[in-house]
């Protein structure tokens, strides 16, 4: 099928247009100050999932979670913040599914 990064949409055998299912994720405190970051996510579909953070030059600092997500669970991984100087940087959520969208990256700002 041919994926329309805008729409976030794909093109089925009838050309109908069907949107991918989202995930929902989001990490708190953020901006964080000092301590531990909790970054929560839930997928819509059971399916394999990387939750890795990246610094804003793209090298990863830290795998979260790498493992099998369930339907609509809430997962919970910790990043301490404590140890990361301060700065912008990215965490992505990959997920292994034909109905879910795969990649979805998002900021995290760690002050001091």
């Amino acid at each position: 099928p041919e994926e329309s990064i805008a729409s976030k949409t794909i093109i089925g055998k009838d050309d109908l247009f069907s949107t991918l299912l989202q995930v929902d994720i989001k990490a708190y405190p953020n901006p964080s100050h000092q301590g531990d970051v909790t970054i929560s996510f839930k997928v819509p579909a059971t399916s394999h999932t990387i939750l890795e953070v990246f610094t804003i030059t793209g090298e990863r600092i830290a795998l979260l979670y790498d493992a099998v997500a369930q339907k609509d669970n809430i997962n919970l991984s910790i990043l301490d913040g404590n140890i990361l100087p301060p700065g912008i940087y990215f965490y992505r959520l990959t997920v292994e599914s034909d109905v879910v969208e795969p990649v979805t990256i998002s900021k995290l700002i760690i002050t001091k």
